[in-house]
């Protein structure tokens, strides 16, 4: 009933200095998603985020202080959510004998699973939102952590 803001972190690991500091570096000839993405490293979701911005001013023209904020502070308005009811998670999906203890399919070496795609018989949302955030970082860092073993 109503509306809400939720905020992201975009660059959750980097202060605004940070932010700041690497904006600061000479963009050339490339064009804003591009210098974004290379001096930022951002993804392509974050730097469309941005994009869609309503006021795009201070993020097209370049304008450090203003984009460095929008980066740690993306806030995004819920006109209409949903009900709790009509939020609640139900069963469905991959079961949990399908994947390893890393959450990788048995049947389809190097393809991982996490979050929503698995089977949790959730009875409530918020529960299973923190499972599914808590989940999807053990997959990441255990294909970091492959991924370095074999190097």
């Amino acid at each position: 009933m109503g509306s809400t803001e939720i905020t992201i972190y975009l660059k959750p690991d980097f202060t605004i200095e940070k932010i700041k500091e690497l904006l600061l570096k000479p963009r050339l000839k490339l064009t804003i998603t591009n210098y974004l993405r290379k001096s930022l490293k951002l993804s392509e979701v974050a730097i469309g985020l941005l994009m869609e911005l309503k006021n795009k001013e201070g993020t097209i023209n370049h304008q450090i202080n203003n984009l460095a904020y929008k980066i740690k502070n993306y806030k995004i308005t819920l006109d209409k959510p949903f009900s709790i009811k009509r939020s609640i998670s139900t069963a469905g999906g991959i079961s949990f004998n399908s994947i390893n203890v890393d959450f990788m399919l048995v049947n389809k070496p190097n393809t991982y699973v996490a979050g929503e795609m698995l089977d949790w018989e959730a009875p409530t949302g918020g529960y299973l939102l923190q499972a599914c955030i808590s989940n999807g970082a053990f997959v990441a860092n255990n294909i970091i952590n492959k991924k370095r073993q074999n190097k």
